[in-house]
Formats: C-alpha cells, sequence, structure tokens
C-alpha cells in the first residue's frame, strides 16, 4: 500500500458525517493510505487498513458512500478489519497485558451505539447473560442469521459481559453484524436489589 501524509479525496464528506476528528485518525482510500500527521503506521495497523483496500476493491468511492451512510454497513466492514488486525496481534505481541489492552480498544472503538442510528426500522432487542454460554452463543448467532433475511429488522444482543469479552466474541465470529451492548451500573431496578442502565442513547 502507498502511504500519503495528507487527507483523502473525500474528507470534506467525512466531515459531514463524523465533524472534526482527531488528526491520528487514518484513512485508507483506494491502495493508499492518508495520515494527516507523520505518525508511524504500527504494521498491525497496516493489516486493518489492507483489509479495508480489499473492502473497497474497484470501487473506493461507492464504498466510501456506503460506509458512510449505513450504519450496519460500517460496523460490519470494521469488525471484519478488526478480527484481521488482532489475529496478527496475537502472532506479533506476545505480552498477554498488550494483547488485553489491543482487545479493550477494540471494544471501546466498536461499543458505541445509539437506537437513533436505527430510526425508522424495526428494533430487536436480543437479551442474553453471557456470550460465553452455550445457549446464549446459540441464540445470539441464530438472530444473526435471521437478521441476514429482512431489510428493515436492526437486531441488538445485550449481554452482561464486560465489553472486553465482547470484543473477544466478536474476534471469534467476525461476520456478526448485529452490536453488543453492555448494560452500565446505574437506577433500573433488578430483582437481586442491583441497578442497570442499558448503554443505548435511546432516541
Amino acid at each position: 500500500m502507498n502511504i500519503v501524509y495528507d487527507y483523502p479525496p473525500n474528507y470534506t464528506d467525512i466531515l459531514v458525517r463524523f465533524g472534526e476528528l482527531e488528526k491520528t485518525v487514518i484513512f485508507t482510500y483506494g491502495d493508499t493510505i492518508y495520515s494527516p500527521t507523520t505518525q508511524e503506521i504500527t504494521h498491525n495497523l497496516e493489516v486493518h487498513e489492507m483489509v479495508h483496500m480489499h473492502q473497497q476493491g474497484d470501487d473506493p468511492a461507492g464504498w466510501w458512500k456506503r460506509y458512510l451512510l449505513e450504519d450496519e454497513f460500517r460496523l460490519s466492514q470494521e469488525v471484519e478489519a478488526y478480527h484481521e488486525q488482532y489475529k496478527f496481534v496475537q502472532q506479533d505481541v506476545k505480552d498477554r497485558n498488550l494483547r488485553t489492552r489491543f482487545l479493550m480498544k477494540i471494544a471501546a472503538d466498536l461499543s458505541e451505539v445509539e437506537l437513533s442510528q436505527s430510526r425508522g426500522k424495526v428494533r430487536l432487542l436480543s437479551v442474553v447473560h453471557s456470550l460465553d454460554t452455550e445457549v446464549c452463543d446459540l441464540q445470539t448467532q441464530r438472530f444473526e442469521q435471521e437478521a441476514a433475511k429482512f431489510k428493515d429488522v436492526v437486531i441488538y444482543t445485550i449481554s452482561m459481559d464486560l465489553p472486553f469479552a465482547q470484543a473477544c466474541y466478536c474476534g471469534a465470529h467476525y461476520f456478526l453484524p448485529m452490536p453488543l451492548l453492555y448494560p452500565r451500573l446505574a437506577s433500573f431496578p433488578l430483582p437481586a436489589g442491583r441497578a442497570w442502565d442499558w448503554h443505548v442513547a435511546a432516541q
């Protein structure tokens, strides 16, 4: 891949969709990585961006149009890229603590979800205890398979797993397009006396 220390050709469209971004954010357009700064681009980040290069194929403009407009498409593309990136990290990084930090970063990058992103569509909340259990895993995968059959239905999976564990699950099931949500401790009463507030901005 080529590396150009500048903004990508569609940066105006990116600003319209996401607003002002940190200058450390890099972009892939076609076979070129665009970096607004001269920061070092690590090998694992190159792996991530190479996935986007292959996803874009011969139509980077068309890919970027969908990436900016379609939340589910953007999530599916990023999950695939993070999956390959983490596979590289597993082989390249021997320190387990560093690998854990990397997974936490993936979780942070992928965890923020707003229901307003699916306004106008039918929303289905699939609530499971833990993705690490057989029944919850089967339920989550079954809902993912069914979601692909419906154009105007969005399925959110809510589990009690921490974002770290959800990131591990996404890494193992990179085909998942549905968001995984984590309930934060707050003020919704449960029989056990604890309280939870779903990490979803309902609008």
